[in-house]
């Protein structure tokens, strides 16, 4: 009986040592923090100069790369006043007359000069004869003004043309297209023609206490992973928000994760702090 009796006791200090034991390793779980993981860039793009929307070669969710075009304006009209403005810039027919034109006045300069020794000229004609040849080396200066003028007009009409394309500035995904062909496009349309965002890095941001935000540091490596997944990635802290959440008592730290998989952004994740941190929050530490 006093076998049965010990026995009987045994079984509740075991089941009260497997609840410690169990305790104990819950206690050990790395501590973690919410998070969430956004684009690195998100970049409403607009075009520069009204005008109608020709195309939009793409769709939302494409995969795009810097300077890859995402809508074009009509530009048929400016297209062929800048062929004519170029063919006008690369013409030296202008140049090319004032300088024959000056080589004719410097050969009757000559000559008038020879009369004039011979005295079957006077000076005044020798006078005119000179200023004819000044006169024409001005034409041909002037003529390359005009020249590089038209030339500079032509760049500009060039410039014109490629600002009716809205070209991705990054390499990224088409989030978001808010216009279509045959439409109008306003430059000052606060939501964009067309969004486009970055995941690689991705942006991974957390509010915690400011007493444990304090206590990490720029460049700092943690490790993160998506809620429901086992895997741990390491993470650098970027950012720490210059003013903190009076109210909540908490501060907002982003973390830059590499992402070369392009897994999408706005998803839930877990931030590894550091137990001493933690532990330094639990005891008050401000």
């Amino acid at each position: 009986m006093t076998i049965r009796f010990l026995h009987t006791l045994v079984r509740p200090a075991a089941v009260v040592a497997l609840l410690l034991s169990a305790t104990t390793a819950l206690a050990a779980d790395p501590p973690t923090a919410p998070a969430i993981s956004r684009p690195s860039e998100e970049l409403k793009l607009s075009f520069q100069v009204p005008g109608v929307v020709k195309e939009v070669p793409v769709h939302e969710g494409d995969r795009v790369t810097a300077g890859q075009v995402l809508a074009q304006q009509d530009d048929r009209e400016d297209e062929q006043a800048y062929k004519s403005m170029k063919l006008d810039a690369d013409s030296t027919a202008e140049i090319d007359y004032t300088t024959v034109d000056k080589g004719v006045k410097e050969v009757q300069y000559g000559r008038k000069q020879k009369l004039l020794k011979d005295r079957n000229a006077s000076e005044s004609e020798v006078e005119e004869a000179k200023l004819a040849v000044d006169l024409a080396d001005t034409q041909i200066n002037l003529a390359k003004l005009k020249h590089d003028q038209k030339g500079f007009d032509a760049m500009k009409q060039e410039i014109k043309l490629e600002l009716m394309k809205l070209k991705s500035p990054i390499d990224g995904f088409v989030q978001k297209i808010n216009i279509g062909p045959g439409e109008m496009a306003d430059p000052q349309n606060r939501e964009g023609a067309i969004v486009v965002v970055k995941n690689d890095p991705l942006w991974v941001e957390m509010n915690i206490d400011t007493a444990q935000a304090v206590q990490l540091q720029l460049q700092q490596t943690l490790e993160v992973r998506y809620e429901g997944e086992q895997q741990w990635q390491k993470a650098k802290i970027i950012f720490f928000a210059p003013h903190a959440d009076a109210a909540s008592g908490t501060e907002l730290v982003r973390l830059e994760l590499p992402n070369p998989t392009g897994q999408r952004s706005g998803l839930h994740m877990q931030v590894k702090l550091p137990e001493k941190i933690t532990a330094a929050s639990a005891d008050g530490v401000k």
